[in-house]
């Protein structure tokens, strides 16, 4: 990610989300060849990957502005501490 915006990308935009998409499904494929074998296994890979990706990271806009409206302009809060 970071890479991405080194080159210019700027996080959420269409071009962004392309280039993650491609990263997703490069590593899902490399993945599920690796661990099965077979192109088979590479295609079900790179869809994990890429599905994986797009619910995760990539909010649609409605739900960003959701979670801004919820959030009430709160700062985020630690609710446990390491040590």
């Amino acid at each position: 990610m970071d890479y991405l915006i080194s080159q210019g990308y700027t996080p959420g935009s269409q071009d962004f989300n392309d280039m993650m998409n491609l990263g997703a499904t490069l590593v899902g494929a490399a993945s599920g060849a690796l661990a099965g074998g077979g192109s088979r296994d590479a295609g079900i890979g790179a869809n994990v990957w890429v599905i994986a990706d797009q619910k995760n990271r990539q909010l649609h806009p409605t739900e960003k502005t959701l979670v801004k409206k919820t959030a009430g302009g709160q700062q985020r809060k630690t609710y446990c501490k390491a040590g």
